[in-house]
């Protein structure tokens, strides 16, 4: 299997780490996947080789200020944020590439695309948080979903987080999904302790209305929706906001990039494969479960799916 090789860009602020993997064949394309708080591009590390055999180059940078990418600045924004990928696209010198984004990572691909970055040319977006009701988001979802214990001389915060993790990965999952390894566990543990402001980052993400930025999104989007991950509950909402969106669901839970790679992997790239072949009305029909017109009880996939 291709190995995934560790990498360095030098921009403005820093350096951004990232993850690369590399098709052994043909290239038939490239993604620039985005990765959730408080984790790092590590949650890849699983999905990209599978991807790769697909034909698709695989570059996932550390968010600034996780994995081993330099912090922005204290009062940086949602746009800093923005900008520095942006750079960080243009130091590669991508001029034709998808996005792939999970949770925070899949809001800040959504705001990358509304602004109609160069050389995008389609979206897969895996459990975006998101809720129609706009008295559910905001900073009343960041308090209810954060605690941020400060570090004491007992550790309590390290078992805090433990705790934590394991609670997320046990949470809701489906049938015959598995929760965490240990190894799987203490990576993220890790990723954790050392990204520092993943509060601040959850509510500098958060404090951003995200309605205007779908209906902005002018390039094929797919919404997957994880039946074990509670963000992931919205995705047919969001699909009907986007001009080209489109929704399918899929078992998981809030970490399936470690727990179903090779399906959360199939769906991506079957996705990607039909769009990049087609126009856009063509890859609506090409695309095997059809549009999606937000009604999520009418959408089913194939027997032998990715279920």
């Amino acid at each position: 299997m291709t190995s995934v090789r560790r990498r360095y860009a030098d921009l403005r602020h820093g350096q951004m780490h990232y993850r690369e993997v590399l098709p052994s064949g043909e290239q038939s394309g490239t993604v620039l996947m985005l990765h959730q708080v408080s984790s790092s591009s590590a949650m890849y590390e699983a999905v990209m080789p599978l991807l790769a055999a697909r034909g698709l180059r695989c570059i996932a940078p550390d968010t600034p200020g996780f994995g081993a990418t330099d912090p922005l600045p204290a009062d940086a924004g949602i746009h800093d944020f923005g900008d520095t990928f942006v750079e960080f696209i243009e130091a590669l010198g991508l001029d034709d590439f998808a996005l792939v984004g999970h949770h925070n990572g899949a809001r800040q691909s959504v705001m990358l695309a509304a602004r109609h970055v160069p050389g995008l040319w389609a979206v897969a977006l895996v459990n975006l948080p998101y809720h129609p009701d706009k008295t559910l988001r905001g900073e009343r979802f960041v308090e209810k979903r954060i605690v941020d214990p400060a570090p004491d001389a007992d550790a309590t915060h390290v078992l805090h987080e433990w705790h934590r993790l394991g609670d997320l990965a046990r949470e809701a999952l489906p049938p015959g999904v598995a929760g965490m390894d240990p190894a799987h566990h203490t990576r993220e543990l890790i990723d954790t302790l050392r990204a520092e402001n993943y509060a601040a980052m959850y509510r500098i993400s958060f404090s951003h209305d995200i309605e205007e930025s779908l209906g902005a999104i002018e390039v094929p989007t797919l919404f997957v929706a994880c039946d074990g991950d509670w963000l992931g509950r919205n995705q047919a909402s969001a699909a009907v906001l986007v001009p080209r969106g489109e929704h399918v669901d899929l078992a998981g839970g809030v970490f399936v990039f470690d727990q179903r790679p090779q399906a959360v992997a199939d769906v991506i790239a079957t996705y990607l494969e039909t769009t990049s072949a087609t126009s856009a009305q063509q890859a609506a029909d090409a695309w095997p479960w059809g549009r999606v017109d937000g009604d999520s009880s009418t959408d089913q996939l194939p027997a032998g799916g990715f279920w």
